[in-house]
């Protein structure tokens, strides 16, 4: 059987579902999710569930569609669009004849900072691009605080229709993404707008850290059990976490686009200093904390004052 649980990007994830029976589509849904395995291991995951299991052992029946899937399309047809469309991605990076590359390369923790685009006449001198700008950066900072990404996107020169193709490469300057907004899908989703239902090892009220290779590092609180739904169209691979912005002295709340694939177990003490308020929030949502005693805190300025005192008590 393959083994497809190192797609599982969170080891904390991964190692508390090490026990868990997926269903095909399920596998193929945390497969796409994937940003810490290449492309190239995941069109061959894909291609061996295609290759093994029927429509009927898929099982789509145990995913969610959060786009629009044309009408009596299976969830194997989902697979195989999804391979198809990512190696027609791959295919015309040897095709060059009236397009151009552009290379960008970007520090994970800065965000809406990237070097200028740089422009190249193939993928290749694209490519070689990202690899010496990497050494450069690695040059001039220390390699532990300076983690990197880096895109290169296809575009037909004097055409503006949206055919372009483009190429995500991680710290290692590994392709770890595919996107080709160029082929042509009448109402056919691909398995990156599928949702599977993913135990998680938290619990209400614990603090996590996100992990992802094109974003700053976040932290959050659990703000809820997090049970299979009842019913398939209300699965979901995000979770709305409570956060704290110190500057701003606003309690608020993310909005999606975090995949409960890159959640991470992070104690009080890994927390950065101006993530320390987390652990109110934690508190509060544990009952550990009366709320009204956050209010009346929050309200005097001296959250700081009831933080020394919760901390007081670990």
């Amino acid at each position: 059987m393959y083994d497809f649980l190192h797609f599982i990007d969170s080891p904390d994830v991964r190692e508390f579902n090490r026990n868990t029976i997926f269903t095909p589509a399920e596998q193929a849904v945390i497969i796409a999710k994937s940003e810490k395995t290449t492309v190239d291991d995941k069109l061959e995951a894909l291609q061996y569930l295609a290759d093994t299991y029927t429509e009927e052992e898929f099982h789509g029946e145990s995913v969610n569609c959060e786009g629009i899937i044309k009408r009596g399309t299976g969830i194997r047809d989902v697979v195989l669009e999804t391979i198809r469309v990512w190696k027609h991605a791959l295919e015309v990076r040897t095709q060059s004849d009236g397009v151009i590359y552009q290379a960008v390369l970007q520090e994970k923790e800065c965000v809406g900072f990237h070097k200028n685009y740089v422009y190249f006449t193939d993928y290749e001198r694209a490519y070689a691009y990202l690899l010496d700008e990497k050494k450069l950066y690695l040059e001039d900072d220390d390699p532990e605080d300076c983690i990197l990404y880096g895109s290169i996107t296809r575009k037909k020169l004097n055409r503006d229709d949206g055919d372009e193709q483009e190429y995500r490469f991680d710290h290692d300057m590994r392709l770890v993404e595919v996107f080709d907004c160029g082929e042509i899908r009448e109402n056919f989703c691909l398995l990156d707008e599928f949702a599977a239902y993913v135990p998680l090892p938290f619990q209400k009220g614990d603090i996590v850290r996100l992990e992802c290779y094109c974003a700053p590092t976040g932290y959050g609180v659990i703000s809820c059990d997090w049970d299979r739904p009842e019913t398939p169209c209300g699965i979901s691979m995000w979770i709305s976490l409570d956060v704290y912005d110190r500057e701003k002295r606003d309690f608020d709340y993310t909005d999606g686009g975090d995949c409960v694939l890159n959640y991470y177990s992070c104690s009080y003490e890994e927390l950065p200093e101006k993530e320390k308020m987390l652990k109110l929030i934690s508190d509060v949502r544990k009952g550990k904390l009366d709320f009204y005693m956050l209010l009346h805190k929050f309200g005097r300025n001296e959250l700081d004052q009831l933080l020394e005192w919760q901390t007081q008590e670990m």
